[in-house]
């Protein structure tokens, strides 16, 4: 099962430890805090959902909080097909992608301040090469 809409983890969480409807469903993967590869087993229902590098602090409700666990799914007895399954996080995957690019160039902003000193100017600059340094890898 998936909440739809955008929700805090905190919400979600809760919401999955007191459901009743599916008490063995009781994880959450945030796909927005952490990029994430989808990757079909060779049989015809598994598949897997791996972090590309680790997960994000806080982006799983692992109670190890293993950085670089591996959900493994099987569509065998679901009314789903493993093609729907994965079809349907790949979209979340690619908008979770699309929201993070879309959040990267929203929050730019510059102006002029004639109160900055010179020390303030370099730390700024360096600053943004470190960040778009980050970006970039």
């Amino acid at each position: 099962w998936m909440l739809r809409g955008r929700q805090l983890s905190s919400t979600i969480v809760e919401a999955a430890v007191e459901s009743t409807t599916f008490p063995r469903k009781r994880g959450m993967l945030d796909l927005a805090a952490s990029p994430a590869q989808l990757l079909a087993d060779e049989g015809e229902t598994g598949f897997e959902l791996r972090p590309v590098g680790s997960w994000a602090v806080g982006a799983t409700t692992d109670k190890d909080q293993d950085t670089s666990r591996v959900y493994r799914f099987d569509a065998t007895g679901s009314e789903h097909s493993r093609a729907q399954w994965v079809n349907a996080l790949a979209r979340h995957i690619d908008g979770a992608r699309m929201r993070q690019a879309s959040m990267k160039s929203a929050v730019s902003e510059a102006w002029q301040d004639d109160s900055i000193d010179q020390e303030q100017a370099e730390y700024c600059m360096k600053l943004r090469a470190a960040r778009a340094n980050a970006a970039g890898s």
